[in-house]
């Protein structure tokens, strides 16, 4: 999960409590994601990244070690804190809504979205990907990595699920209800045909539970 409960108000900070121990708790099953997604496409020395929903900062501290220029956006002021020291002057964060960025169009080579639509209110999602490809360079790419809506394998993939499952009940009932929302029109391919995106690379893994999808704006 990353903490990008996108909304006109940016003022409420459901992430407050548990910022400290975020990294704690989901480092172990995230840190195998962003590897797979920074293997999909290496962005150049010099490119300018930006990670929707940043949450600690810790997936641009992946680029951070390549030179790349780094941006993030998240509606928690205890998150953005946390990265700003992790990232120090690396890195340029903004409080902001993702449906409206705060960046000139056609500015980004890569554009991270990581744990973070299936958290959006049901109507935000497309507003985000409309504003994604916006500010992306027209050769640029946007690397989603979200929960997997088919069904999962057996016995590990269920028993992922579950943990999925009981993480974003426990994550408070709006968040659930959007995650099952995501869940129920199909994830990330439904999404993904509606904005009318081309997938370059994907992959599902974790049995079948998780997706990561390389893109590119048409």
């Amino acid at each position: 999960m990353s903490a990008c409960q996108c909304s006109e108000k940016t003022t409420k900070d459901p992430y407050k409590r548990v910022a400290r121990f975020y990294d704690r708790l989901f480092e172990p099953t995230n840190r195998g994601l962003r590897l797979l997604g920074f293997r999909m496409f290496v962005p150049h020395r010099g490119g300018a990244v930006l990670d929707v929903g940043c949450g600690t900062g810790i997936h641009l501290e992946m680029y951070q070690r390549y030179g790349c220029k780094l941006y993030g956006i998240d509606t928690s002021q205890s998150m953005l804190e946390l990265a700003k020291a992790r990232l120090g002057e690396s890195a340029e964060l903004r409080l902001a809504d993702a449906t409206h960025m705060p960046y000139e169009a056609g500015f980004f080579d890569l554009v991270i979205c990581m744990l973070a639509l299936h958290e959006m209110d049901e109507g935000m999602r497309s507003k985000v990907v409309g504003e994604i490809k916006r500010v992306l360079k027209r050769d640029g790419r946007i690397l989603f990595i979200d929960f997997h809506a088919g069904n999962p394998r057996p016995i590990k993939g269920w028993l992922s699920k579950l943990v999925i499952l009981l993480s974003e009940v426990a994550a408070g009932r709006r968040h659930f209800r959007n995650y099952r929302h995501f869940m129920s029109i199909g994830g990330l391919p439904h999404l993904i045909e509606e904005t009318t995106l081309s997938i370059e690379k994907e992959k599902i893994v974790g049995d079948d539970t998780l997706a990561l999808y390389l893109l590119r704006a048409t």
